[in-house]
């Protein structure tokens, strides 16, 4: 009969702190589909570049996405950690990201 009492808390316990678990989206998700959009074009672009010039490159990339999405750099990599937690969310994301990619082309 304990068992089942403490089981029956544990439960409980698990539910509530699961629903307590909201993911706080600072950035909507057109703003998170430029954003993704915009990193990884950043990323695409430096690749053939020397270290050095990467280096200054990210500089240059970290200010102009916080002036842009008026958030600062540790705010947008919260924001695509959580996007990277939530599955769904990701994957909608991921669809703009490629309707955006395939009509620059």
């Amino acid at each position: 009969m304990k068992y089942r009492i403490v089981l029956l808390f544990c439960l409980i316990g698990t539910v509530i702190a699961c629903q307590q678990q909201k993911k706080d989206y600072i950035l909507t998700d057109e703003q998170l589909a430029n954003l993704m959009l915009d990193l990884q074009l950043s990323e695409t672009m430096m690749i053939s570049l020397s270290t050095p010039q990467q280096d200054s490159l990210k500089d240059l990339f970290w200010e102009k996405l916080t002036s842009v999405y008026q958030v600062s750099e540790q705010e947008i990599k919260d924001q695509v950690a959580l996007l990277e937690s939530d599955p769904e969310k990701l994957k909608a994301i991921m669809d703009k990201i490629k309707f955006r990619s395939d009509s620059i082309n």
